[in-house]
């Protein structure tokens, strides 16, 4: 998906390692905000008091983007076939992940 927006990754390389890490590889540290323990309502209502914005996320076992439109909460991610946007809480990735949540304005990413 970055790719697909213009960002010049390598994504075999981002492929094989954790969601963290390649939120580390593109971001400065001090701009991550962790939600450990993850808690979903407490996570949605975070990111409408941050306002609207695109920021990428990292979960478990997945990596996709969070965007807040007029105070509403969506993520949006691949699967193998397609992309997919979806409420966070209808969203399997988000609703099984266990560890934690690593979040960053994606307006800071930097190259």
């Amino acid at each position: 998906m970055l790719q697909d927006v213009g960002v010049p990754v390598d994504r075999i390389d981002l492929a094989e390692i954790a969601s963290e890490n390649i939120i580390k590889k593109l971001v400065m540290p001090n701009s991550m905000q962790h939600f450990v323990p993850f808690d979903l309502q407490k996570f949605i209502e975070t990111i409408k008091q941050k306002g609207d914005a695109l920021y990428v996320v990292g979960l478990d076992y997945h990596t996709g983007f969070i965007s807040c439109e007029n105070g509403e909460v969506w993520f949006i991610h691949s699967s193998a076939s397609e992309v997919i946007k979806e409420l966070p809480v209808n969203s399997t990735p988000i609703i099984y992940n266990h560890y934690g949540i690593t979040v960053v304005f994606l307006s800071i990413l930097h190259f």
